[in-house]
């Protein structure tokens, strides 16, 4: 998509804006095939101008549309190839998130919009969510907020309980480098309706991390899926070491279970095993 006719579509989406004024419900002021050349611009683009003016866009059309609290009873949105969107069972918020890849591939930029249901007074709030992983030091340990968070695209969630509490976690894929990829389980939970990420729920033996960080080449392909079957999140094991550029799945699995209050880790799963039989790995 050239400039050109990105500033044609922003042209459009400003009317649109002034069109539906008025309107209980603003609905989407461009297609979905507009958006999905937008989603298209903004990963595919021929530089890196293009791709940010896609963006820009996008990210506006979004938000607009995020902000009128009656589009969180509607249907959620899923007009865009490669947009992440998770919602629990219970309602309580929608995570919609997405990645800006420069266009030499050296650099991932994420994006993303959380809606969020008080649950006591119904109101909707919208946040947006910041990309620090740059400033990010120890990202298994911190914990953070929207205006810190480790920008990832989200494609699975598992809802827990500890004590009163919920916690919700996600499994979601994030670009690093143009040698490496990562892989990322996180926590989303919150705090009188604030939203807050990173919860000390992985135990492996006596270390405690707040999410887990998997980092494996990019020309590699890493499993991580929650198995409802199984209750378990599984995961290839990575042989190599965490700076290991060549560092990848040797065949071996392992995975999390839930269990008093934490995800706890398992070594060697056997995928093969259902529930009443096989090997099902051994506790750390």
């Amino acid at each position: 998509m050239s400039l050109g006719r990105i500033s044609f579509l922003l042209c459009c989406w400003l009317v649109g804006q002034q069109a539906v004024k008025g309107q209980t419900a603003r609905p989407f002021p461009l297609s979905a095939d507009s958006v999905n050349s937008l989603v298209k611009s903004l990963q595919r683009g021929p530089d890196d101008s293009t791709r940010a003016a896609a963006n820009m866009i996008f990210r506006q059309h979004l938000q607009e549309y995020l902000k009128d609290s009656l589009s969180f009873s509607a249907p959620p949105y899923q007009g865009a190839s490669n947009l992440g969107l998770v919602e629990p069972e219970d309602k309580r918020f929608r995570l919609y998130s997405w990645v800006v890849p420069s266009y030499a591939g050296d650099v991932y930029h994420f994006h993303g919009f959380l809606q969020v249901r008080d649950p006591k007074s119904g109101s909707v709030s919208l946040f947006e969510l910041s990309d620090s992983t740059t400033v990010i030091l120890k990202p298994e340990s911190e914990k953070l907020r929207v205006n810190r968070w480790l920008g990832c695209v989200y494609y699975q969630l598992v809802t827990v309980k500890k004590g009163s509490r919920t916690f919700y976690t996600l499994l979601g894929w994030k670009g690093k480098s143009e040698r490496q990829t990562q892989k990322v389980i996180e926590v989303l939970y919150f705090e009188k309706n604030e939203p807050r990420f990173g919860y000390p729920l992985f135990r492996n033996e006596k270390v405690y991390s707040s999410r887990r960080v998997f980092t494996f080449n990019s020309m590699a392909s890493m499993a991580l899926r929650y198995e409802a079957g199984k209750r378990m999140i599984l995961f290839d094991h990575l042989s190599g070491g965490i700076d290991d550029p060549m560092s990848g799945p040797d065949g071996r699995y392992d995975g999390y279970r839930f269990k008093r209050g934490r995800w706890n880790l398992m070594k060697n799963v056997d995928i093969r095993g259902d529930q009443k039989g096989g090997r099902k790995g051994v506790e750390r």
